[in-house]
């Protein structure tokens, strides 16, 4: 058995593992199993100038694809025997075994990541909070504003109405407004 790497258009790169058989005389091979695939930009380093975070989706791919791969070939184990080690160093070779500081190295980016993701979240929320900060403050000013004319206008109204029993004048005259008809009930006369 050996392993087969391919290409494909999409620029995947698919490993297989294949193996030789003689048929009438001629050889010829014959797929066994798929192992997995892997973006060959991931593998290439001179990529990294071109992806955005290229170590840590390299690393996650490589990760991804490893555990896969093994899996995979724990399951044909009793099919390959001996040249189960001779079949992942092929595989090593054009996908590198992500080692244990690499592995320390992708916790370390996640982490990063995730911090910046929950830093960024933070803040929006202040920002958010700043505007609703602000709304309530204007709304605040504005109730305040709008109580302090209710006042004056009631302590004139108060004070007309006042003005207008002690000089047995209309109230409705000595605050400007026009007399209502006879037997109308309005805000001065439904108060009394």
């Amino acid at each position: 058995m050996f392993v087969r790497f391919r290409l494909t258009s999409t620029g995947r790169l698919n490993v297989a593992l294949a193996e030789n058989k003689r048929v009438d005389g001629r050889v010829q091979q014959s797929h066994v199993a798929q192992l997995g695939s892997i973006h060959a930009r991931l593998l290439d380093v001179t990529q990294s100038n071109y992806i955005p975070k290229w170590e840590l989706h390299s690393l996650r791919a490589r990760v991804a694809f490893w555990d896969l791969t093994n899996d995979r070939l724990g399951r044909l184990s009793n099919r390959l025997g001996p040249d189960l080690k001779r079949i992942r160093i092929a595989v090593h070779r054009r996908v590198p075994w992500p080692m244990e500081p690499e592995r320390n190295r992708l916790a370390s980016l996640e982490a990063d990541v995730e911090a910046k993701q929950w830093f960024g979240l933070y803040e929006m929320t202040k920002a958010e909070i700043e505007r609703i900060d602000k709304q309530i403050a204007a709304a605040t000013e504005r109730k305040q504003k709008l109580v302090a004319e209710g006042t004056g206008r009631l302590a004139a109204a108060n004070k007309a109405l006042a003005h207008a029993r002690e000089g047995g004048v209309s109230a409705f005259f000595a605050l400007g407004e026009p007399e209502p008809p006879e037997g109308a009930c309005t805000r001065l006369t439904c108060a009394l």
